[in-house]
Order: structure tokens, then sequence, then C-alpha cells
């Protein structure tokens, strides 16, 4: 009984005091009429295409936004006495950490200049920090995931909130803390492998393509402080599916 509390209080939890009443996960629905839906399955249209991600982003009609998704790599340490070890963290947008109100304890979060030029950059939490080189002593080394160099610019403390709300809904959300957070366009850029949902409906295509219009894999929020800017927002999605629809892309009608 003390267990099944314990774990009803976790998951009733407000993860973020204070930021809650401000943060909107839109929903648009990409999918063809005839994608045959699993009732036993995550669903499809609760995450975004990297196509849809980006025309949410690129409109700025929020205070701020943020596309991401999860990504588990292998850390290779430059110290001889450490064994390569893997690490679960996020493939994320600029304005993640002060849309969550991450704290950093050292350095800073890219900037979208940054992230439009693809740079290998990564900001660290603190518990990874101390394993690799001690802490802030990170900053401006370079750390290797999988074969590539990312240049350290930031340390963030250990954010891990109960539960982890801005992950996918395939139950990632009782998961360990991010341990590092690397920009979108660069994990894109080097294929780097996603954790979590991604469903597929593109049709004679060979390659594993994450910028494609027609696979769901990425999680959108939003900052929006007022009802005016929550009714905006609403209908700038709707305007939005209903565009989509008229250029072939959408099949479903636009609703509210």
């Amino acid at each position: 009984s003390m267990t099944m509390i314990t774990v009803l209080h976790v998951m009733s939890g407000d993860p973020m005091p204070g930021r809650s009443a401000q943060l909107f996960y839109p929903h648009i629905d990409p999918l063809p009429l005839d994608y045959g839906k699993n009732p036993h399955a995550p669903d499809a249209s609760a995450d975004f295409t990297w196509v849809d991600a980006m025309a949410l982003l690129h409109a700025h009609r929020a205070e701020r936004q943020a596309a991401m998704s999860g990504g588990t790599l292998l850390v290779r340490p430059a110290q001889s006495d450490l064994h390569p070890f893997y690490a679960g963290g996020r493939y994320t947008t600029p304005d993640f950490f002060a849309m969550f109100g991450v704290p950093l304890v050292a350095g800073h979060a890219w900037l979208q200049q940054e992230e439009d030029a693809k740079a290998r950059v990564v900001v660290l939490s603190n518990t990874l920090a101390q394993k690799l080189c001690g802490g802030t002593a990170c900053i401006g080394r370079n750390v290797r995931f999988n074969d590539n160099d990312f240049r350290v610019i930031g340390i963030s403390s250990d954010w891990n909130p109960h539960p982890k709300f801005y992950t996918d809904n395939t139950g990632g959300q009782f998961g360990n803390p991010d341990q590092f957070f690397l920009p979108l366009s660069t994990a894109v850029d080097l294929k780097l492998s996603v954790s979590g949902n991604q469903s597929d409906w593109c049709k004679k295509r060979t390659t594993d393509d994450k910028t494609s219009g027609c696979m769901t894999w990425l999680q959108v929020w939003a900052q929006l402080k007022n009802p005016a800017q929550v009714a905006a927002y609403r209908q700038f999605l709707v305007n939005y599916s209903a565009q989509q629809k008229q250029l072939g892309r959408f099949q479903r009608p636009a609703s509210h």
C-alpha cells in the first residue's frame, strides 16, 4: 500500500511549480487517413515531424518554444582509468533552458546561431561533468560521444523534474535524469540515435530520414503566459493545419 501511495504521489506532483500553468504541448495530426493506429501503442500523432516542428518554431508565435527528443550515446572518457559507458540525454533547441528553468552552475547554453550552424557543443549535467573532469573544469574541454567530439559550454545542476513530463509517451517520464543536452540540429546532422517513439508512414524510402514530413518523433513545447496568448496560439495551429491540408500534406480536417 505504501508503495502504491508513493507512486501516486510522484505521478500527481507538479514538476514545474510556478511554471506549469504557462507550459503547453501543442497537437496537430499529420497522419494519413489510412494510417493503422494501434490502440496498444503510443499515439503517433502525439509527436511531431521535423517539418512541422521547425515550422512552429520558425513562426515564433509563443513566448518561447522548443523541439526535442531523447537519445542515448556512448561516452568515451579521455581518462585511461574510465571505461566507455552509455548516458542518456536530450537533443533540443535553445529555448529549452529558459522555458523550463534549467539552472546552469557554470557556462551557458548555446545560441540560435549555433543551433543553425549545427555546432558541436554540449551542456553536461553536474553529475556527468564531475565524472569526466571534476565538474566546472569541463568548461572549454572536448568530450567524446560515440565517435564525435563536442565542446563543453555549460554545466547544469542535476535537473530532474518528477515526473519527467517533457519526454514522449513511451514511459520515459519516470526514467533517469538527462546527463547531457545537445543542439537538435547537430544530432540530426550526425544521425545520432533517438530514444522514444518513431512512427513512419513514408513510402518507397530506404533511408532513415529524420527531416522528412512523414515521421513523427519530436516533442514540441510552448510557453504561453496568458489566456489571450493561448487562444491566439490555438488559432495559429488550426490555421496551420488547414494550410497543410490545402497543400496536400495533411488529410485530416483542422479543428479546435
